[in-house]
């Protein structure tokens, strides 16, 4: 017989595709989804007809709420943990997933209210480092609760097994598992890859954008001809505006406005359809932090890539020679302008292989029907 769910995450959905993907594989297999999160301003998004969105509080941007002074943030938490008490009395769940520590925190002042058929799971997407929270912040408490909840989990999930070592596992009270956040073969198969890029090949970044991705270098490369053909580098996401100004900048100073493309943030809902009208993907993370250290199954952007058939390009070291070398689509730079420039060229010559080549990785294991069903039995 299915049951009831009920998931807490702060910031919607809408921006976490990895939850999406999850809350659309639980509407198939439960009753009902409710999902709990802040009422951030959010893109459109069409949910199954038995997955209910609740967002708490007024509706704010996300710039603004990271804005707010203490007094006010602890409002939105409250309110958001009031919504997640209401939403549970109206009906009672057998299974609460928690995404991320701040819905961890609620749980610790609230669990006391759950009946014994609820079972919690905890979902990690983000690593959270101690050094980048403010002390006595939601976050830097929802740090702390973290630790002394595994006794109380049912199941655990990350997207990355590298990540193990940063939580108290001993402390876990029952299963763990890895959920890697690949995109849904539901949501990416309906859109065809690009032909061959006989006038134009399209490099696109998605993701926040700043340094430490090499599109310093591969804009130097564009704007100076030194591949020997036309190309366009494709900048998806928000970042750093002072960063973006400069690039945008320094494409107009030397004339060549057109090597670069810069579209902003783009909803979920229409990034296949960009996405798959380019070429390559750049996968590569420079920033020595948690995050970027234990980043191989975690990055969406890398396996989106591979979904709509874009070789892609990484950063050369051990950790993704390890990880990903073994697939002929994707490509190591060290970022110097022999090594952008031979791996490039190798890309754009043999595009129609190794774009098939992808696609078939992403069909095949790296998509997240596949790993959601290793995880379902533990949830019946």
């Amino acid at each position: 017989m299915k049951k009831n769910v009920l998931l807490a995450i702060y910031t919607p959905p809408e921006f976490y595709p990895p939850t999406l993907n999850l809350v659309r594989c639980l509407s198939d297999d439960f009753n009902s989804v409710t999902v709990v999160c802040r009422n951030l301003l959010t893109p459109h998004w069409d949910f199954p007809a038995n997955i209910r969105v609740i967002r708490s509080g007024k509706p704010v941007s996300i710039r603004t709420s990271e804005q707010w002074g203490f007094h006010h943030k602890i409002k939105s938490f409250a309110d958001f943990t009031l919504s997640l008490v209401r939403a549970y009395s109206n009906q009672p769940s057998n299974w609460l997933i928690l995404c991320d520590t701040i819905p961890v925190l609620s749980f610790s002042l609230i669990k006391g209210l759950l009946k014994p058929i609820t079972r919690t799971w905890y979902h990690n997407h983000d690593v959270a480092e101690l050094h980048t929270l403010r002390k006595g912040s939601v976050g830097w408490m929802a740090y702390y609760a973290e630790k002394h909840q595994f006794k109380n989990f049912d199941l655990f999930t990350l997207p990355d097994e590298g990540r193990l070592g940063y939580f108290p596992i001993a402390k876990l009270k029952g299963h763990r598992a890895c959920l890697p956040n690949y995109p849904a073969k539901a949501f990416f198969q309906p859109f065809s890859p690009a032909t061959a890029p006989l006038s134009c090949l399209r490099i696109l970044y998605q993701g926040s954008i700043d340094q430490g991705h090499g599109l310093e270098e591969i804009m130097e490369l564009l704007i100076q001809g030194k591949l020997g053909w036309k190309a366009q580098l494709v900048l998806v996401g928000k970042g750093n505006d002072d960063f973006i100004h400069a690039l945008q900048a320094k494409a107009g100073a030397c004339g060549q406005n057109d090597v670069l493309d810069y579209r902003g943030f783009v909803p979920y809902a229409q990034l296949p359809e960009l996405t798959a009208s380019c070429h390559i993907g750049i996968g590569i993370y420079c920033p020595n932090n948690i995050m970027n250290r234990t980043v191989g199954s975690a990055s969406n952007k890398i396996y989106e890539y591979a979904a709509l058939g874009l070789p892609v390009l990484l950063l050369d070291n051990s950790y993704w020679r390890e990880r990903m070398g073994a697939y002929s689509w994707c490509f190591f730079t060290d970022l110097s302008r022999d090594s952008l420039v031979n791996q490039l060229n190798q890309m754009r010559l043999g595009f129609l292989e190794y774009s098939a080549q992808a696609r078939s990785a992403f069909a095949d294991t790296m998509n997240f029907e596949n790993h959601y069903k290793q995880i379902f039995p533990y949830l019946a």
